[in-house]
């Protein structure tokens, strides 16, 4: 299967060396394009939908952990910096791998190769459907059946197209990792939202309008995101 990645580093060197590496050692992982700052940096990111980042953590005034803290980036995170001290937070990120620069070919190698295991085992977990509770029974259910979860603590209602809602005994996170990461989006920490099943965006309201007339509210952190995939 091929992989696609976006590089994202504010220095144009280290931005040449990570692209050099993967041509060499990695020549069918398609680089999908380079940021140079962190709002580049996400719009690329919610755009282009990348496989696999490379990522340098201090950007100016900035770090790339904002980023992830407003897109909720489910693919794999090469985390590659100049500094030892956000390891912890890198892995609090769900890291693949952390690299110190200069960049040793042989970590590189290392970290690239973990990613592709990862995206591999991950497309054979995530299928097409799940299965929700009923009572005694398990239904299967297509995610394109799905028009929202909503988290409700250690909980999960599966609101489906055709009207019905299943509560779950699992919680909001556990589903956002079971559904396809370029069809849904968390918009706001209790509520993700098929993407596909999005008819408009309300901003005076702050209200994205679903089929079935459901209405979701959108944190205020998630606002950019959703203008985006709108003006898609």
């Amino acid at each position: 299967m091929i992989y696609s990645c976006l590089i994202i580093d504010d220095e144009v060197d280290e931005r040449y060396i990570i692209r050099n590496l993967i041509r060499q050692h990695f020549p069918s992982l398609q680089i999908l394009g380079e940021a140079d700052n962190i709002s580049c940096a996400e719009k690329m990111i919610l755009s282009k939908k990348p496989n696999l980042l490379f990522l340098d953590i201090q950007m100016g005034n900035s770090t790339s952990f904002e980023i992830l803290d407003k897109i909720h980036f489910q693919g794999q995170k090469i985390f590659i910096t100049a500094h030892e001290k956000y390891a912890i937070q890198a892995i609090k990120n769900d890291a693949t791998d952390y690299l110190l620069k200069p960049i040793h070919s042989r970590d590189f190698k290392i970290a690239v190769n973990k990613a592709f295991e990862n995206l591999s085992l991950s497309s054979k977990k995530e299928g097409n459907f799940i299965f929700i509770a009923n009572g005694n029974t398990k239904l299967k259910v297509t995610v394109n059946q799905i028009l929202a979860i909503e988290g409700q603590g250690n909980y999960a209602i599966i609101h489906l197209v055709s009207g019905k809602s299943y509560t779950q005994s699992y919680t909001l996170k556990k589903y956002e990792e079971k559904v396809p990461t370029d069809s849904f989006i968390r918009v706001h920490r209790n509520f993700v939202v098929n993407i596909k099943h999005i008819l408009s965006f309300d901003r005076t309201t702050s209200e994205i309008h679903l089929h079935n007339k459901m209405k979701v509210k959108v944190s205020r952190r998630n606002k950019t995101i959703v203008s985006n995939i709108i003006e898609e």
